[in-house]
This record gives C-alpha cells, sequence and structure tokens, in this order.
C-alpha cells in the first residue's frame, strides 16, 4: 500500500520486475488512485515486453471490488498472471483452506488459474511464486532443486497447507 510510483528492479541482468501502485488500501486521494488506475492500465497494456502479473490480494479478506475489478481485467485483456493470496502466515491452519476456497470462489478464475498461497514472514510460496516467474519471464524450468509448482485454481480446494 506505499507504493505511488513505477518501481523496477532488474533481475540477475535479464528481466525486470516492476512494482505497481497498489489500491484499496493506499493512503492517497480519490484522484491520484484514478490516475494510478489509468498509469497501470496503460502500463500492462502497452508494454510488448510484458509476460505476466503477480496479482497480489490479502487472504485475510474476501476480495475488494478492486481486487474482483482487476482480475476481471486482467482475464478481460487475456494477460498472463499468477493470483498469490498474502499474509498466509496470519491465518491459523484451519483458516487457510477456507480463505482460499472464498478468494476464488469470489474471483471465479478458471481451473488452470496458477495460485501461490504466499508468506513473507516465514517464506511459504517463495519456490512456487520463483517458479511462475522464471517459467512465464524466462519460459525456464523450475528454479531449483528444491522448487515447488504453483497450484491451479482448482487446487486450492485440496489445499492444507
Amino acid at each position: 500500500g506505499k507504493t505511488q510510483r513505477l518501481q523496477f528492479f532488474l533481475v540477475n541482468g535479464t528481466f525486470h520486475l516492476v512494482d505497481l501502485p497498489g489500491y484499496g488500501y493506499a493512503r492517497a486521494p480519490i484522484g491520484v488512485q484514478r490516475q494510478w488506475k489509468h498509469m497501470m492500465q496503460a502500463y500492462l497494456t502497452g508494454r510488448r515486453q510484458l509476460c505476466g502479473v503477480a496479482q497480489l490480494v490479502d487472504a485475510r479478506h474476501a476480495p475488494s471490488p478492486e481486487d474482483r475489478e482487476m482480475i476481471r481485467w486482467l482475464l478481460d485483456e487475456k494477460l498472463a498472471f499468477c493470483l498469490v493470496p498474502t499474509k498466509m502466515d496470519k491465518l491459523r491452519q484451519g483458516e487457510r483452506k477456507p480463505a482460499l476456497g472464498r478468494i476464488l470462489g469470489e474471483l471465479a478464475l478458471p481451473g488452470e488459474q496458477p495460485v501461490v498461497p504466499f508468506s513473507s514472514t516465514t517464506g511459504e510460496g517463495r519456490l512456487a511464486l520463483l517458479d511462475w516467474i522464471s517459467q512465464t519471464a524466462l519460459g525456464a524450468g523450475p528454479a531449483g532443486p528444491d522448487s515447488a509448482r504453483p497450484m491451479q485454481g482448482s487446487e486450492a480446494d485440496g489445499a492444507s497447507s
């Protein structure tokens, strides 16, 4: 919620990750948030080099109207994306599967949609997300010997970790 500009990160000298301003929880006036929305849409549709989007959503809450709008927009634009429910460490073990099911159900994602439950605190999902990024950006195989593939939306119903 603090990013207010496009932030570019060169990864291993081969590709860029770009952090875009958030929405919903960003502490900015509505007019500024609208400007960000138009800037992000122009960036996402105007970049020929764009390979994919990691779309973060807070796993503790139902998808916001902005989450739903962005997911619909990504699907309509046919942009490759991975849904990344964040803050998984904040959920008790018994809350995790229902939270993922609620998010996936409310967003009505296709069954083949890549989903990576993630925690920046515990590192959960890190390798799976790196694999998705690697495969999407470079067409490469898994990131390393301990890699894990992203689960598909249809698999999240059976997720227990």
